[in-house]
């Protein structure tokens, strides 16, 4: 019998290893217009003729992405620290052409957050299974500013801003569009403005949280790592060690990957596979579910975006090796499903969490979809076969997202299963 295992490789480190994998690839998708939660059916962007590369390209349904993912629809209220009212849509995820590639007809899943009058619009993905437990996140993305609500005399909708100011590409069916306004040069590379956080997070509760942020307010180089929390309520003051801020050799504004290694005793953060930062200090060890969002409050962690104003968070793809917890659904409390309204103080972050809902009905709109083992569960066979266990590298390979053969070896399953499918289980 054979078994995956996929290695992450860490350099001046062992390697970590894993039993799950999963890559989602948007870079040849047909830029369409929305994908509501558990849909089916594409629909089209615009009317009109569809070119022979959209023909050519796989629908967003087809790469696995919203099977595994759910594009959500909270919103919060504002608050005395965090004043302006959020509003998550599913409007706000959506995949564009890269315009500023040339050589290739490429896409990017995209997703977006506008300063209306009232609120902000916001985009949130999250994993709909909860027991990742240990993981290899990886994130290849850059952010740039997108259309402002009234540029070219846009209308504003009201959730979340027009999209197809937002297109690019499609501009060229638009009547009466300055084409001037859309070269790469002024468009898709004009650096996004002030005010939004894009985050990138495994999240188990308010205090289980590993994280990488982006603050559009910062130098498009410094990046925000942490282990949660980072804030302490009794001395309204950052807690020492939790989180680093970082000089990035590459800005936030270009293509890179942005990665987190959660292992049990260390948080370690990567950029094209390059060591950024490491710490020891509260590493998550609840199975936890992985997120991206892009929101801005009008906190103190935010800033305030000008109204009319938006940022998109581009992204080529998403990389994860993982190991689960096969939790009881009866064990997964309310509690820990919850999302509180972050952090109370005036400094440190503070994720846009939901304040206690209606958990129920959450529960029913986002049911929780269990992963699953590679050997498909089957524990008498485990126990009692001895097993070849091939195990696969998912650094330095030719293709990104192509995982390569880098051994093969026996082990026998003499024990119990969960001491042979440790998280760090090595082939010697």
């Amino acid at each position: 019998m054979e078994v995956v295992t996929w290695t992450v490789r860490q350099k001046g480190k062992e390697p970590g290893y894993f039993q799950n994998y999963k890559f989602y690839d948007f870079r040849s998708v047909a830029p369409e217009k929305t994908w509501k939660l558990n849909s089916t059916i594409a629909r089209p962007a615009r009317n009109g003729t569809t070119n022979s590369m959209e023909k050519s390209l796989m629908n967003l349904e087809e790469t696995g992405f919203l099977d595994d993912w759910a594009i959500q629809d909270w919103s919060r209220e504002g608050s005395q620290l965090f004043p302006i009212p959020i509003r998550n849509y599913y409007e706000n995820v959506f995949v564009l052409k890269d315009t500023t590639n040339n050589a290739t007809d490429t896409t990017y899943l995209a997703l977006r957050t506008q300063r209306l009058h009232n609120h902000t619009s916001t985009a949130e993905v999250e994993t709909y299974s909860h027991d990742y437990f240990h993981c290899s996140f990886r994130v290849r993305l850059r952010l740039h500013a997108g259309r402002a609500a009234d540029e070219d005399g846009a209308e504003n909708d009201g959730r979340g801003g027009g999209y197809n100011q937002d297109l690019g590409e499609y501009y060229e069916w638009s009547a009466g569009r300055n084409r001037s306004k859309l070269n790469p040069s002024n468009f898709r590379l004009r650096p996004p403005p002030s005010g939004a956080v894009a985050g990138i997070f495994t999240y188990h509760s308010i205090n289980i949280e590993s994280d990488i942020e982006i603050l559009t307010a910062d130098p498009h180089t410094h990046i925000h790592y942490a282990n949660q929390p980072d804030w302490d309520p009794l001395t309204d003051l950052e807690i020492p060690g939790a989180a680093t801020i970082v000089q990035l050799p590459v800005p936030w504004t270009s293509w890179a990957t942005h990665r987190l290694d959660w292992f049990p005793n260390m948080t370690r953060w990567y950029l094209n596979n390059d060591l950024q930062a490491e710490n020891d200090y509260r590493v998550p060890d609840k199975p936890s579910m992985l997120a991206l969002n892009l929101w801005s409050d009008g906190g103190e962690w935010s800033g305030n975006m000008t109204i009319g104003s938006s940022v998109l968070m581009g992204v080529e793809w998403i990389e994860v090796a993982y190991n689960i917890s096969d939790i009881d659904d009866e064990l997964y409390d309310a509690f820990n499903r919850s999302r509180h309204a972050g952090h109370s103080g005036t400094s440190g972050n503070s994720h846009p969490k939901r304040i206690l809902e209606d958990e129920i009905g959450d529960r029913l709109k986002f049911p929780r979809k269990k992963l699953e083992y590679d050997d498909n569960g089957n524990d008498d066979m485990a126990k009692e076969q001895p097993r070849c266990r091939v195990g696969c590298r998912i650094d330095d390979v030719e293709t990104v997202g192509v995982p390569e053969i880098c051994g093969i070896f026996m082990t026998i399953f003499g024990c119990t299963l969960e001491q042979h499918l440790h998280p760090f289980h090595r082939s010697g």
